[in-house]
This record gives C-alpha cells, structure tokens and sequence, in this order.
C-alpha cells in the first residue's frame, strides 16, 4: 500500500513538473498534492494584495487605501447578482445604491491560482485614482476551472456632512442621510459660503441649518444659543409680559444693526453667540435675534429664533415668543418696544414668513414649506423637530458598527458559474459636463445683495452632475 501511495506521488509530481502541461493542469494536480498554492488562504491573498497596492502609493507619495468592510460585505452578499463582466453596469450600481462612494474604479481578472491573481492584478496597483480612500476585494471560485476571478473596486468614501467636516475638511462633497425620509446622498458644499440650508431633493423637506462662527469654524444653528444670561436685576413685583418687554428693549438698545460682514475674510453671514454680540455691541438681525432668545430661554420663556422672509424685502431673521398662550413677534433690529402696542403675531406677522426655527435644543422645519403660513410657531402639526447633533451621533455609530464586522465571516469563496473574465477596468469619475441628473441636494445661502440689510435666503440649488460611466 505505502509502495503504491509513493507511485501515486511520484507521478503526481512529475506531472505538475511538466513544462508542457497547461498551469490550470499543474494547479489542478498541486493541489492534491498539497503543492504551497494549498497553504494559500483567501484572507492572506487580501492583505497581500493591499499591501501591493500601498506600496506603490507610497512610491507615488499618495495616502494609503483601507479595506472598506461595508463595501466588502456587500460584493460578498450580492455575489450571485454582481455582473463582473460589465465592470462599468457595476460601478453605476454601486454609485446609485451606496451615494457615500464617489471615483468608483473596478478592475476584474481571473487565474487557476490565488497568486497568480495577485501577479495579474499587480498592474492594476498603479492605475488605481490618487483620490481613492478604500478598496474592497471579493473572490470567486470557478467551478469549471478550479481556479478564481477577482475583483477589485476602488472607492473614494465620503466624510459625513458635519459642521466640523466642513471646517476641517479639503473636500467640499460630503455624504449625509435625510432625517425626514432616509434618503441617502451626496452633497457639495461651494468653498466660501458661509451659511448652508441643507434641503432633501426627494422629500423637499429642509434637515438643517449650518452656519460659521466669526472664526471661520461651523456649528449647527442651535449651537449658537450658548446659555447666555447677563447680570440683570428685575422688580420682585414684574410679571413674565413685562420681563419679556424688558429684555428686549435691552438687546434693541444695546446691539447696534450693522450689515453681516466677517471681519477676517470680508465674506457675509458670519453668525455670533449672544456673549460676542454683547460685547461688540454690534450684530445683524440673526446675531440680535440669537442674543434675545437665548437671554429668553434662560430666564424660562418659551421662545424660539425665526429664519424666513419678510414681504418683498428678502431674508430676515426674528423672534416667536409664546407666553400664557397667546404669541408675539419680537423684532430686535428695530426701535424700542412699546408695552402699549403689543406685537401679537395675529396682528403684525401677515408678512412674516419662517422657514426655519431653533432653540437650544433643535431646529424645527416647516411640515409642509409650500403651503400658506397660516402664523403658527409651535404646533408638531406644522413643525417638525430635528436634532441634528443627536443624528450625527447616531450615523456615526451606525458607520462605526459597520466597521467592526468581520470582512468575510469564515465564509469560503462563493462558487461562480460564469466564464472566467477577462482583465477589464471600468471607473466612474468626477461628474461629467452635460449630464443631466443631479447628486447635490445642498441648497445653499447667497450672500446678502449690496444694498440690503436682510438676512441670506435660500437660492437655487448649486448642483453636481451626476457622475458618468466612462470605460478606462
């Protein structure tokens, strides 16, 4: 028996030594054999490929690439319906069911052994975008060869849409989720604008306001209202009606209306917290009405700072206060109140049109922005409550979780019927001129025109072409 089993080996080897016979043959034969390709693993093909793939960048003096664990997960669990022979249908797939990946290139080849797949798709390493982050690899067996086909894509993952990306970031497209519908998408943030509406395409509900602080650094709207509360004194006999007219006589009287300009850059629309508006003495209507509210909500009234338009006039920013159920409309950019003509919204709010409210603990949107503001600040019919930190909080434990799933759990290379492909590259780019459907659902602020004393409004969209299938 021990004779015959040599025998067997013998040929064995002497048939995976032969020159003449094809390398899928000599794959086929090594690996009953145990030849080293059977000591390969899939896992160890991966590192190495990546490893490839840094090198290279490094020469180039461009940043590592990463393995992107969702991507990776997600070519595995579609394996069955992955067209790998149409590498560009591929990249477009990817790109409308996963909008965070932006610059897709995929590259595909085939060999009867894992490290001949590694030798093929070394001349892939190079080609790969210098703005690529991530890359995934997904293995596939072929049954009838019993060798692999490999695929590799690579992706440049957007950052989220955060007030601190914005800052920090040298990119200005971003990845972000409606709060309303779920949406998902990319969006472009134009370099120098200062105050950003973020509006849904699909649902045309807004999810957020974005504004810079006088240093260039940006915060969610509600992140304005800091707490202030300055030393003040109020008669023991005050009512809440009279502290509230108090109040504001002393921020109208005290920030002095100066057109929006930042001092450091000479752009518009710089927003401050109540605290640098006091002591600048200065401020537009969103920098006085920041100050009032949240001087408001500190001594306990229910008050919230208004965004919208007022008549013909453009952009304008106020103050909804409700007090024992009955609403005012306080202007802080204007002359002191006057107890005895009391600003009930019901009288003086026709032409005052919100888009947008906030107080320190959210920012609320109009349910139904293209109807008739009827004058309603408070009803959840009318407004709906978004927290934009606590959501950014939540997206980013959910990409964080994502992260921590293994790649491929102990899972062998799934069997792939189709003919081994040949070496092929399809990429998706940076948007195309000419195209005609939009990515960006950034819907910006324009600055304040030369001349006017309102606050920015909302403009048209300044939109991405939707990126393009083009074959390398």
């Amino acid at each position: 028996m021990a004779l015959l089993l040599a025998a067997v080996v013998s040929a064995g080897v002497a048939i995976y030594l032969d020159p003449s016979l094809s390398e899928k043959t000599r794959h086929w034969v090594g690996n009953i054999i145990g030849s080293p390709e059977a000591a390969y693993p899939p896992d160890k093909f991966r590192v190495d490929l990546v490893d490839r793939i840094n090198y290279q960048r490094i020469t180039a003096h461009q940043s590592l690439v990463h393995v992107d664990v969702p991507l990776q997960n997600w070519l595995q669990n579609n394996s069955a319906t992955l067209d790998v022979e149409n590498l560009n249908a591929l990249c477009e797939r990817i790109k409308i069911e996963h909008p965070r990946y932006f610059s897709i290139d995929a590259y595909s080849t085939s060999s009867p052994r894992l490290q001949g797949l590694l030798t093929e798709f070394q001349q892939f390493c190079g080609k790969i975008h210098s703005e690529s982050t991530h890359v995934a690899i997904h293995l596939t067996r072929l049954k009838a060869s019993l060798g692999y086909h490999g695929l590799l894509v690579s992706v440049r993952r957007l950052e989220d849409l955060t007030p601190e990306g914005i800052s920090e970031s040298k990119s200005n497209v971003f990845f972000n989720v409606c709060s309303h519908c779920g949406h998902e998408h990319s969006s472009s943030i134009q370099p120098g604008e200062l105050g950003i509406n973020l509006e849904c395409m699909k649902c045309r509900l807004s999810y957020g306001v974005i504004a810079a602080d006088s240093l260039g650094r940006y915060r969610y709207a509600n992140e304005f209202l800091t707490g202030y509360q300055p030393p003040s004194h109020f008669d023991r006999d005050s009512n809440q009606l009279h502290e509230m007219y108090t109040i504001w006589g002393a921020v109208v009287r005290h920030c002095t209306y100066v057109k929006d300009t930042n001092r450091q850059t000479k752009q518009r629309d710089v927003w401050q917290t109540a605290l640098e508006t006091q002591n600048l003495g200065q401020g537009d209507c969103e920098d006085s009405a920041i100050m009032l509210v949240d001087w408001l909500l500190a001594r306990g009234f229910q008050a919230r700072v208004a965004l919208g338009h007022f008549g013909d006039m453009g952009g304008h920013a106020w103050v909804a206060v409700r007090l024992d159920g009955i609403d005012y409309l306080l202007e802080s950019t204007e002359g002191s109140p006057n107890p005895e003509n009391p600003p009930y919204v019901s009288d003086v709010g026709a032409r005052y049109v919100p888009d947008t409210l906030f107080d320190r603990d959210a920012i609320y949107v109009r349910a139904k922005p293209r109807e008739r503001f009827l004058g309603d600040y408070w009803s959840p019919k009318h407004w709906i409550k978004v927290q934009p930190r606590e959501l950014q909080n939540q997206r980013i434990a959910v990409a964080q979780a994502q992260f921590m799933k293994p790649v491929l759990p102990g899972a062998p290379p799934l069997a792939l019927k189709a003919k081994p492909a040949p070496v092929v590259g399809g990429s998706i780019k940076q948007p195309a001129a000419g195209a005609n459907k939009p990515i960006t659902d950034v819907k910006l602020l324009k600055a304040v025109p030369e001349g006017s004393n309102s606050w920015q409004v909302p403009v048209t969209l300044g939109e991405l072409p939707a990126t393009s299938v083009r074959p390398q």
